[in-house]
């Protein structure tokens, strides 16, 4: 892709891109439309940064999220056997030729945050764990390229154990095992959308894609698939 211009993208926006390259442009590009994710998003939002309190700073957690405090010591356990400390919020970002950089650098092309990451240098293994509230949907995607992320970052870590729990399901784990050895393999899942998305900058095409929840819940008004559609 060289010569092409550097968007940055995450598993969030490949993903959204995916779903429709009109909507993806109209709200993340041109920023014409907020889009309005709901008390769920909120709560999720909440709950993360308590979270973070919780483990990072050993902040007790709000009265209405107590029900969360048996996972976060499950993270406290996993920490001990692994002997490795407990970070939080980890902003992993690489440049096009996939070496670390600065999150909001100008060579910056993509983008990971663990909610959870505990990595031995010595024995090169590491967990890395990202908090669901809602609904199980598993994404095996989503935890490869957390881990190709953290080998990209961490170049002694030859195996992550990446993970989902799931917090409204009791905290269920569900962890997928990645060792360095297939982390090509890794990025290679993303790397056409992410092509697809460099070509749809390049050409200043973002064609609709319409679906049915198009008409309920899309905040592009100006899109003729959408119910408030305004000319």
């Amino acid at each position: 892709m060289s010569g092409a211009p550097v968007i940055a993208w995450s598993h969030s926006r490949v993903t959204a891109f995916k779903t429709c390259p009109r909507r993806f442009f109209e709200l993340s590009i041109a920023k014409n439309f907020v889009e309005d994710f709901g008390p769920e998003a909120d709560w999720g939002k909440k709950v993360h940064k308590a979270l973070e309190r919780r483990l990072s700073l050993g902040v007790t957690l709000p009265a209405d999220m107590m029900q969360y405090e048996p996972h976060a010591l499950k993270v406290e356990e996993l920490g001990r056997r692994l002997d490795a400390p407990i970070l939080c919020e980890q902003q992993l970002a690489v440049d096009t030729k996939l070496k670390p950089c600065g999150w909001f650098g100008t060579d910056t092309w993509g983008r990971c945050i663990t909610d959870v990451l505990m990595a031995n240098m010595t024995t090169g293994n590491a967990i890395a764990i990202d908090w669901k509230t809602g609904k199980k949907k598993d994404d095996d995607k989503q935890l490869a390229l957390q881990a190709a992320f953290v080998f990209r970052h961490y170049p002694t870590v030859n195996r992550v154990m990446s993970a989902f729990c799931w917090l409204a399901h009791d905290g269920d784990l569900s962890f997928l095992g990645f060792t360095r050895d297939r982390e090509t393999t890794l990025w290679k899942q993303y790397l056409p959308t992410v092509r697809e998305l460099t070509d749809a900058m390049v050409a200043g095409s973002w064609p609709e894609n319409p679906s049915g929840l198009c008409a309920k819940y899309c905040p592009v008004t100006t899109c003729k698939h959408n119910g408030g559609f305004k000319k």
